[in-house]
């Protein structure tokens, strides 16, 4: 008798499948790209260093620790400084790291305007209860203005290297009010 398994055809004919006692080789593991390691670890932000936890001595995780919970706005700021390594990536094209910085510097408006304000107010109605990850409002508007002094700072050297580069291939950046009329009526349409 043949071992081989018998696969009807779609006639109702029998075709043998090919068997072999070989293994197949299982593909080479693709190399990950060097750019991707160098991004991951120049991507790094002040508030991403948070230790993970350990479980107890009865290897159980104690879900009220506070470590185990990222805290909304510190994250908000952490993606800003993945989006701002974009904008300092000489790989990425000129106009687009100069997007990316304004979508850093819109992102942060925001910022400010929803978040810390909503901070504010909790601060100004006397709210001291901990958040799930360990932090009153005060405690989060604090932590949030160190990142942010670090954000901006990057960001400013980030756009002097952006336009030292674009200054360098004849493109300005100007102020509204350094624009003539005509040039704003060509930039409205």
């Amino acid at each position: 008798m043949d071992p081989t398994p018998k696969k009807e055809g779609a006639e109702g004919t029998s075709a043998s499948s090919v068997r072999t006692d070989t293994p197949t080789p299982a593909p080479a593991p693709k190399k990950r790209a060097t750019r991707t390691r160098r991004v991951r670890q120049a991507a790094r932000t002040p508030g991403s260093a948070v230790p993970v936890p350990e479980p107890g001595p009865d290897g159980k995780h104690d879900l009220k620790q506070h470590a185990y919970y990222l805290n909304r706005e510190l994250t908000w700021l952490n993606f800003n400084f993945r989006v701002l390594h974009e904008a300092s990536d000489d790989r990425v094209p000129l106009l687009e790291r100069l997007k990316f910085l304004a979508i850093v510097s819109s992102n942060l408006d925001e910022f400010f305007m929803k978040r810390v304000g909503g901070l504010k107010q909790q601060i100004g109605a006397g709210m001291t209860e901990l958040t799930v990850d360990g932090r009153t409002p005060e405690m989060q508007v604090q932590e949030a203005i160190e990142l942010v002094r670090e954000l901006e700072l990057r960001k400013r050297q980030t756009f002097q290297t952006v336009h030292g580069l674009l200054q360098k291939l004849d493109i300005e950046i100007h102020t509204y009010d350094e624009v003539t009329d005509g040039e704003r009526a060509w930039l409205r349409k």
